[in-house]
């Protein structure tokens, strides 16, 4: 079997409150923690007295310690430290990012069956499905849904695959820093959470696309209630430096996003179905480029990250003065509310 999937990450449930575990502490939740654009990115929701909950936020740049000018995922643990303690975080217990670069997503089907024989059924299609050793790699799920796949009823899942020992490798840094790891999580989470979560949304059902325009490893996911539902890799030529126009960039975009949402529509019987999508990532033309996408005439609302984003989170970064345009930001506070979900009223009041 799979040997220490994602270091202690659950996979979200239907039967779990809001798809969130309950708070591991009483004051704070862990340290969301994640790497991108040659820094670490850091965030954790604390609780006052009064229940009101705020974020502390931290950040440092990663050197590029190969000389290789390649973009470096692994921070030194003197950094690391450094920076839990020049900042009043409760606690060393923290939920990690997995590097994108690192995670591959596969969608799944299953006969029902208990939660506990879903590991084994999905150890045996790995095995049948990759060259390597399934030993080698952990493995986690999101679950879906049910459906009728094949003229039979299904356990829909979004399994996570990523090699155990480049996993180890990253999680060491952190560990060497004395942080406490509670778990590994896949930036599809991360990004459900800070956007789509029935807690800060009001209770809202609308479902989302996000299309996360990571360099290395670019991703569009459905998302709703606080959840991953669907996830679909994009070219990668598409976020590469290549003379394409922004115009190019937006028409390609646009067919990728409606080519997920006809594929929910199919497959889900509308389940899921997004009443808006919104971009991450695209850093100083994120703006410029979803003005472009808008330009195309689809039919589906597009967002950019900030107005995407349910309102007390939006609410959580403007009070720790994030920047609401770094997706990092948005995808770190996503990793913290792994263990802590928040009522908009403990944000908004």
């Amino acid at each position: 079997m799979p040997r220490s999937p994602w270091y202690g990450a659950e996979a979200c449930s239907e039967s779990e409150s809001g798809m969130f575990r309950s708070c591991l502490h009483a004051r704070a939740s862990s340290i969301g923690c994640f790497v991108s654009n040659g820094a670490v990115w850091m965030v954790q929701l604390q609780r006052d007295r009064a229940r009101s909950v705020h974020a502390c936020t931290a950040s440092f740049s990663i050197s590029d310690a190969d000389g290789t000018g390649e973009q470096c995922c692994y921070p030194d643990s003197a950094s690391l430290l450094s920076a839990v303690r020049g900042a009043p975080f409760v606690g060393r217990s923290i939920v990690l990012g997995a590097p994108p670069e690192f995670v591959v997503y596969r969608r799944m089907f299953v006969a029902p069956m208990p939660e506990v024989e879903i590991a084994k059924a999905i150890y045996w299609q790995i095995t049948n499905e990759i060259d390597d050793d399934p030993d080698e790699y952990c493995v986690d799920y999101y679950m879906v849904g049910n459906l009728y796949h094949g003229g039979r009823r299904r356990h829909e899942l979004i399994v996570v695959t990523a090699a155990e020992g480049r996993l180890r490798e990253y999680v060491s840094c952190y560990a060497d820093a004395n942080l406490n790891v509670n778990a590994v999580d896949t930036v599809a989470g991360a990004l459900a959470r800070s956007i789509t979560s029935h807690e800060v949304s009001g209770g809202s059902d609308s479902a989302c696309l996000i299309v996360h325009l990571d360099p290395k490893s670019p991703i569009i996911v459905a998302a709703y209630a606080g959840a991953p539902r669907l996830v679909h890799r994009i070219a990668h030529s598409l976020v590469a430096e290549n003379g394409r126009s922004l115009e190019q960039t937006a028409r390609q975009l646009m067919h990728a996003i409606n080519a997920s949402a006809r594929y929910l529509g199919e497959m889900r019987s509308g389940a899921f179905m997004p009443s808006f999508a919104c971009v991450v990532g695209a850093g100083s033309s994120e703006r410029s480029l979803l003005e472009a996408m808008r330009a195309t005439n689809s039919d589906l609302e597009l967002r950019l990250v900030e107005e995407a984003m349910a309102p007390a989170h939006r609410e959580l970064l403007v009070s720790a003065g994030g920047e609401l345009d770094c997706a990092s930001w948005t995808i770190a506070l996503g990793l913290a509310l792994y263990d802590c979900p928040v009522e908009a009223s403990e944000v908004l009041a």
